[in-house]
């Protein structure tokens, strides 16, 4: 079994991939937490996915135990992963049940220095894209498209090729670095599931079409930020398929 976890910037939900055999591909909502807690939470499934031949599922959320609230199924939800590091020094496993035929157990001892990591390496990231937490922090208003009927219409229109041929559709959800003076100037995936295709032409397309009001201070100076949006590809009156091609039946 392979548990995997990633999370694009501060605040954003972590994802959560489960693979290995006897992985159910359907569906739903599963519930799942990192235990003890008071108990687990219920997520939607993102996407069914894989590692190689290992099938499995992609969802996202913040499954962990707060001193507040037990497991954090109300909304009121940690920032960041190294406020987390106190509620979770004691778990012991993530238990996720309506994945496989019985409930599933991972001894992952406590998580807290792997959150830890994952914060670390988030912020190194950013800080290299030029958003570095001090700037984060200082942030009043953030970053918001503008015009956006009209540079959504250009993206539409340029449906890629490849993708009408093989009928790929769906959402492609992003996280774009956007400038002071409201340049996207980065753009990277959010979901890996999609096609690929997809995902190129939809960060291709926002960083040629997207029009952007930038973040600013207290005192309304513009800063560099942080925006995440989705492309919807849309296809009219074809067979659905999922972004890998397989038909899609409801």
């Amino acid at each position: 079994m392979t548990f995997v976890m990633q999370r694009m910037d501060h605040g954003a939900d972590i994802q959560f991939g489960l693979f290995g055999d006897g992985i159910a591909r359907q569906r739903g909502t599963l519930h799942a937490g990192f235990m003890p807690s008071a108990g687990l939470g219920r997520f939607e499934r993102i996407a069914d996915a894989s590692i190689g031949e290992m099938p499995g599922l992609v969802f996202s959320g913040q499954p962990f135990p707060t001193p507040a609230t037990g497991n954090d199924e109300s909304g009121d939800r940690p920032r960041s992963s190294s406020a987390l590091a106190d509620a979770v020094g004691d778990t012991e496993f993530f238990v996720a049940d309506g994945v496989a035929v019985r409930p599933l157990a991972l001894h992952t001892y406590a998580i807290d220095k792997a959150l830890q990591a994952l914060d670390d390496c988030l912020s190194e990231k950013l800080a290299a894209l030029g958003v570095p937490q001090a700037v984060l922090d200082r942030t009043e208003t953030s970053a918001r498209p503008v015009d956006i009927d009209q540079w959504a219409a250009e993206i539409q229109k340029n449906y890629p090729a490849e993708a009408l041929r093989s009928r790929y559709d769906g959402p492609v959800p992003v996280r774009l670095v956007i400038d002071p003076q409201g340049r996207p100037t980065h753009c990277h995936v959010l979901n890996q599931m999609t096609a690929k295709v997809l995902r190129e032409a939809a960060c291709s397309a926002l960083l040629q079409y997207g029009r952007f009001e930038p973040a600013r201070d207290a005192e309304g100076e513009p800063l560099p930020g942080l925006l995440r949006t989705s492309i919807q590809y849309e296809l009219k009156n074809w067979p659905p398929v999922d972004a890998h091609g397989m038909k899609v039946y409801e």
